[in-house]
């Protein structure tokens, strides 16, 4: 387990299979969480991709 077992849904890349697992311990708003992953990778790409210089 990646954490303590009352703090391991916090974890978003870990909750789903958490809940898959354990049904009871992993809240629908630390799944939430989860969406949020791709949202804030995707942005800090596109702000990554905006920076580069292809022409130096």
């Amino acid at each position: 387990m990646v954490a303590a077992p009352d703090r391991a849904g916090w974890f978003p890349l870990a909750a789903p299979a958490l809940r898959a697992l354990r049904l009871g311990e992993v809240a629908p708003h630390q799944l939430a969480l989860v969406a949020l992953v791709p949202l804030a990778f995707g942005a800090l790409t596109a702000l990554a991709w905006d920076r580069l210089r292809l022409d130096r």
